[in-house]
């Protein structure tokens, strides 16, 4: 069976019609036997009552989505659960409900060359052979030239941003613990007022730290300490379009260069994928990475002391 496809929407329809034509577009077979789903969240915070999104906005996602994949699944929230509670929604209903081996997570600001969904594919069939690796991704590097993504092609390296990822079912259960604890703590507070506090103490009493307090840095970062990596293709097969939204402003994407990203025309004859032996190095360099952070709080969090000792 096919690895499902989910994708999380909100209050972009402009940004989800990119990334929906360019998912109809995977090449022949890709979707076949797939199941698509589209998960709208709500667009009234139960917290604070304010109203993030127009119900018109929720009807032309679901419409839009309809008129591509009319046999697709549709998922709508009641209330505004926000980007770590939607993902935790949508990862036990793949994960605990339906019991798939692995699932594809998109959000609306990613547009997929069309061998994405086929590349995802064979990524997911040789992380089930290791639990070594927990997710995998395509989207590559998006700040390099054709020439040298053509050079590379078959090259794996460590991903990322979590766009266009897939996450298997075993190392959601593994690292379902901490991330279970985690999503306790932000719980009660709409998203972007979590306690950052809060979060980094309950992280130094486990000794080891994630770069930032988000939900990908968290996850990423109990994915390496529960011994997995994050690996994704050299070549890029994605780019992000996310100029607004949650992380990013038009003055932030521009500065990152996104909108430069060129992707690879060709699909890889092979990917060469890392030994056992060097598998196991790179997991203990990222959980040594996460470790070292422990006495790296000052310059990660230059606010922690302060806001702790008020």
């Amino acid at each position: 069976m096919k690895s499902p496809v989910a994708i999380l929407a909100f209050n972009r329809p402009e940004y989800l019609k990119e990334t929906l034509r360019s998912l109809e577009r995977q090449i022949s077979g890709s979707l076949e036997g797939r199941e698509v789903h589209l998960f709208q969240d709500g667009i009234v915070s139960p917290v604070s009552g304010r109203v993030y999104a127009e119900v018109e906005t929720v009807k032309y996602n679901i419409n839009e989505f309809l008129n591509v994949f009319p046999q697709g699944f549709v998922h709508v929230q009641g209330w505004n659960k926000g980007i770590a509670e939607h993902f935790n929604y949508v990862e036990r209903y793949f994960f605990e409900i339906n019991q798939f081996e692995a699932a594809i997570f998109l959000e609306d600001d990613m547009v997929l060359s069309e061998f994405y969904l086929s590349i995802m594919d064979e990524l997911i069939d040789y992380a089930k052979t290791t639990e070594k690796i927990g997710y995998v991704a395509a989207y590559g590097n998006h700040y390099a030239p054709l020439d040298a993504q053509l050079e590379n092609k078959s090259k794996i390296i460590d991903m990322h941003h979590h766009w266009a990822f897939a996450l298997l079912r075993r190392q959601w259960l593994r690292q379902k613990p901490l991330v279970d604890e985690y999503l306790t703590l932000i719980s009660g507070v709409e998203y972007k007022n979590r306690d950052h506090i809060k979060i980094i103490d309950f992280f130094t009493s486990k000794g080891f730290l994630p770069f930032t307090t988000s939900q990908d840095a968290v996850k990423g970062a109990i994915a390496h300490m529960t011994g997995a990596t994050r690996l994704m293709t050299f070549p890029c097969y994605g780019k992000y379009i996310g100029r607004t939204g949650m992380n990013f402003t038009e003055k932030a994407y521009e500065l990152m260069k996104f909108d430069t990203t060129i992707m690879c025309d060709s699909m890889p004859e092979k990917l060469d994928w890392p030994s056992t032996a060097e598998l196991d190095n790179k997991i203990a360099e990222l959980q040594a990475a996460h470790i070292a952070n422990l006495e790296k709080i000052d310059e990660l969090f230059p606010f922690y002391r302060t806001l702790k000792n008020a």
